[in-house]
């Protein structure tokens, strides 16, 4: 895979995450959770709820995404590479 095909991929990985934070964020406040509480029920610091929250984070581990998903009812989270892209990408 050339440079230019890893950027695709990496830029498809990162709008994917972003999409699933946004829900994961999304159904935290609609059940009113902090991000303290958010934290807490996910078993991760605060820093890295906070830092996931203002978009500091660019590439969060996905296992963080997992246990956030699932903090909030979320409990089968995939990643699915759209295959447009990954034929691009080659």
């Amino acid at each position: 895979m050339n440079q230019r095909g890893k950027n695709k991929l990496e830029r498809h990985y990162k709008a994917v995450l972003n999409e699933l934070t946004d829900e994961i964020f999304e159904r935290a406040a609609k059940r009113q959770m902090t991000w303290i509480q958010l934290a807490e029920a996910a078993n991760l610091c605060y820093g890295t709820v906070a830092k996931l929250g203002n978009r500091v984070t660019r590439f969060p581990h996905f296992r963080s995404v997992v246990k956030l998903g699932a903090a909030v009812g979320m409990y089968q989270i995939r990643l699915v590479v759209d295959k447009r892209v990954r034929r691009k990408a080659a």
